[in-house]
């Protein structure tokens, strides 16, 4: 969709730039005669007013005979034109014109801001040829004075203050970084080998090897002994449903290669020797028959008898019916009814046949005796007239003898003031609020980069003395409360060993998982053997079943 208004637009675009060259001709010359033909245009314009004026009066006096003229393409004339007619027409023109004011706006818009470009070309090239031969080689003249005046001292002052300052407190923080560090570093690395040595105590005091090998034999009892256990009978398990599911595959083939190899040739001998399929072939043959007769005899005997009977009484009923309608009774009674309900029905459709027909009969006269004539009014006759007064009094009287000449004549007297205003109102106010932020700024950034030179140091000194006395304190705190400490941690632990009977818990606890081990291993040995049984028993009826079945079958 896009894609299409952008089309659209561009297809516009180029229908109005169709008439551009004559339009530009046409200003060329008008810019050029405007003063000397402005009395003749005037008059001119006046006349073809006034004998347009004439024109019209004369239509509208005699419609019959501009009917018959402007009947182009139509042999009807347009006869008998009210006051409605051009009622009616009205809208049309209204619209008419403004559609033709809001397009040839646009037209006229676009062509004007064209042809402004154009004339202004040349200024454009002046102003580009003044900047490039006179602006640029000043600028250069006064930025090589502002380097020897301004810009190298600025330049020698910021490497000064770079050089005595900020490389100075540079270097310094650097050596409180590296040093704190270092710090940091040792006593990292006293506290690391602190913790080996106490690993090596903590190791050197129990058996590991020992421990080793208690975990050794809990994994092998716990993990291992039930993990092969488990395996090797699932092993086992599945190499039973295997056979079995073997057996079962090789008695189905050979039921089948029995089936298809002895059975059915067997059958079909049998079937051939003993006549069994001619006498089935003549049992079906026989079937038929009787089934045909039985519907010979339903048809003849059943629904003949019954169609025609009901076919008599239809006929019957058919006869009696009308004889009943005919009697003079009934007759009577239709006739009533009739009388009473016909002149009402026929009453309803004639009045809505009438009013039917006098909405068509309006319908049509309006359409043929108001809405036609009023169209062929404005296409024949308002349109032609409506687009030469809009082209003489609009365009022409309007446009170009009192619009553009009064441009014309006042552009040069605003030309001077905007120049004016914007050479010695606009350009040196932008100069100067540029040069006031430029100053502002860089005063601003000058202080700020100080400021926070002076703020970091600062900072990292306070960090780093708070750091260090936060150190110490805590160090001179832990080796002082390092002895209550260990007091109180060893005390908790005896009161919590002593607290409970250690070895009693530790034995009934083994006692308990050795209890359920074993029962769980009686279970499982329960569990397996009465699984193996079944399908050892399953396997050997597939494998033994297979020879009965073909013996019974053969």
């Amino acid at each position: 969709m896009p894609r299409i208004t952008l089309i659209a637009l561009t297809a516009f675009f180029v229908w109005l730039l169709t008439g551009y060259p004559q339009w530009k001709q046409q200003r060329t010359t008008t810019t050029t005669t405007t003063h000397t033909n402005h009395d003749s245009l005037k008059t001119k314009i006046s006349t073809e007013i006034a004998s347009l004026k004439q024109e019209a009066g004369q239509q509208v006096n005699n419609p019959e005979a501009n009917g018959q003229q402007d009947t182009q393409g139509d042999n009807r004339p347009i006869k008998d034109l009210s006051l409605a007619h051009y009622i009616l027409v009205t809208p049309f023109a209204a619209l008419y014109i403004l559609g033709r004011v809001i397009l040839d706006t646009v037209r006229y818009s676009v062509y004007f801001v064209i042809w402004s470009c154009e004339r202004s070309i040349p200024h454009i090239d002046d102003w580009l040829f003044d900047k490039v031969t006179i602006w640029l080689p000043k600028k250069y003249s006064e930025l090589e004075q502002w380097w020897i005046y301004k810009g190298k001292p600025s330049v020698a002052a910021y490497s000064h203050h770079f050089q005595h300052a900020t490389l100075p407190a540079i270097i310094k923080n650097t050596e409180t970084f590296f040093e704190t560090g270092y710090r940091i570093g040792c006593t990292v690395s006293s506290a690391t080998q602190d913790f080996i040595d106490a690993w090596k105590r903590f190791t050197q005091r129990h058996d590991w090897h020992q421990l080793t090998t208690d975990l050794g034999n809990v994994a092998y009892i716990v993990i291992w002994a039930p993990l092969v256990w488990v395996v090797i009978r699932s092993v086992r398990l599945a190499n039973l449903v295997y056979s079995g599911l073997r057996s079962v595959a090789i008695s189905v083939q050979g039921d089948v290669v029995w089936i298809c190899s002895t059975l059915i040739p067997a059958v079909y001998d049998y079937m051939i020797t003993t006549r069994l399929a001619q006498w089935i072939y003549i049992g079906i043959l026989s079937a038929g028959k009787g089934m045909r007769s039985t519907c010979l005899a339903l048809h003849q005997y059943v629904l003949v008898p019954t169609l025609g009977r009901f076919l008599i009484w239809l006929v019957k009923s058919i006869d009696q019916a009308i004889l009943l309608l005919q009697d003079h009774t009934i007759q009577q009674k239709l006739h009533r009814i009739y009388k009473w309900m016909a002149p009402k029905i026929v009453w309803t459709i004639l009045e809505f046949s009438g009013v039917f027909l006098e909405i068509v009969k309006w319908a049509h006269s309006v359409c043929i005796q108001l809405l036609y004539p009023a169209y062929r009014l404005f296409m024949k006759r308002v349109l032609p007239s409506l687009a030469i007064a809009y082209q003489k009094i609009v365009v022409h009287w309007g446009y170009e003898l009192h619009l553009y000449p009064a441009w014309v004549k006042v552009y040069p007297y605003l030309n001077t003031p905007l120049l004016w205003a914007y050479t010695n109102v606009t350009v040196p106010l932008l100069n100067g609020v540029y040069t006031f932020v430029a100053s502002i700024s860089n005063h601003v950034t000058r202080l700020l980069l100080v400021k926070l030179q002076i703020i970091l140091n600062k900072a990292i000194e306070i960090s780093i003395f708070y750091s260090q006395w936060s150190y110490r304190i805590t160090q001179s705190w832990l080796l002082k409360q390092a002895p209550v400490l260990s007091e109180i941690i060893q005390n908790s632990y005896q009161v919590f060993l002593n607290a409970c009977d250690w070895d009693s818990l530790k034995q009934d606890t083994v006692a308990l998982c050795t209890d359920l081990y074993d029962w769980i291993q009686v279970q499982s040995n329960l569990v397996y053997l009465s699984i193996e049984r079944s399908l050892s028993s399953w396997v050997k009826e597939q494998g033994g079943g297979e020879g009965g079945e073909k013996q019974k079958l053969a």
